[in-house]
């Protein structure tokens, strides 16, 4: 077997943790203050911007969103 693909259970600490923090500002956002739900909005529309000023089409920057998050 190819050691090169193997994938460790430390190898996704990283992607667990971002889902965490996302999660977690939603419910901080709306618990305590909107404020901590900003950097995912910002996140959102650099994505969403970036996209649509490299493809020109509104449909793909809301998949490449919509990707972003998956």
């Amino acid at each position: 077997m190819c050691k090169a693909f193997h994938i460790q259970g430390s190898d996704y600490y990283f992607a667990v943790s971002v889902v965490v923090a996302t999660i977690g500002a939603f419910v901080l956002g709306i618990a305590v203050h909107r404020i901590f739900s900003f950097p995912v909005f910002l996140y959102a529309i650099l994505v969403f911007a970036d996209a649509l000023t490299k493809s020109k089409l509104f449909a793909i920057a809301i998949k490449a969103l919509a990707a972003s998050f998956v």
